[in-house]
């Protein structure tokens, strides 16, 4: 396994500038921060339920990772309030196949669609990648058509869809030439290598 960075930074083609670091433990209070400033359509779009708040079992959950079975990043806006979350993106694999886990992504409804969601989704597949991890699985609502076309771009099938919401399998590549040819992929594949390029301290993810 390799070692790498803790915190990296990257800028988005809007120029918008991101740091990403990983989830600690004393991290709760702003996971409960930020889940408090999501809209109820964006709780309802990561929980698929309408929560009024995250128990204290659940910020536990959450906050306390190990970043090896639960790997679990936080994003903040560089630029304006470096201290202050506005998104988390986390994988947990399954224990009884662990070349499996799924992934979940939480962004404050003013970041969205603004691509962060794809970088986090970048930096995951690139962790997951050096862990041997082997497909993502995961849900998501129906209606959420941007993210679901760009999982879509990069090989996800779904494996159920009932209720508005896609259940789907994403798997893991790890050679650029296997994942799917579209116009998606050549800026996929350069995001993929500057984030890796940024994350890992020593050899080739």
């Amino acid at each position: 396994m390799q070692a790498y960075h803790h915190q990296i930074n990257y800028q988005l083609e809007s120029g918008l500038e991101i740091t990403l670091r990983m989830v600690l433990s004393e991290d709760k209070s702003k996971i409960k921060e930020g889940f408090e400033l999501l809209s109820p359509e964006s709780r309802h779009t990561r929980f698929f339920s309408y929560m009024h708040a995250l128990s204290e079992k659940q910020l536990e959950y959450l906050s306390n990772v190990d970043q090896l079975n639960h790997v679990a990043w936080g994003v903040s806006d560089a630029s304006i309030a470096p201290e202050q979350g506005i998104g988390v993106g986390r994988f947990i694999r399954d224990e009884k196949n662990p070349e499996r886990a799924e992934i979940a992504f939480t962004l404050l409804d003013e970041y969205q669609g603004k691509g962060i969601g794809t970088v986090l989704l970048g930096l995951l597949y690139a962790l997951a990648q050096s862990y041997e991890v082997a497909f993502f699985t995961g849900s998501i609502l129906a209606q959420n058509h941007h993210f679901w076309k760009r999982l879509r771009d990069l090989g996800a099938k779904p494996s159920d869809s009932t209720g508005g919401v896609i259940d789907f399998q994403l798997p893991i590549h790890q050679k650029e030439e296997d994942f799917p040819q579209n116009e998606f992929t050549p800026r996929w594949c350069r995001m993929l290598h500057e984030i890796k390029c940024s994350l890992f301290l020593f050899g080739n993810a």
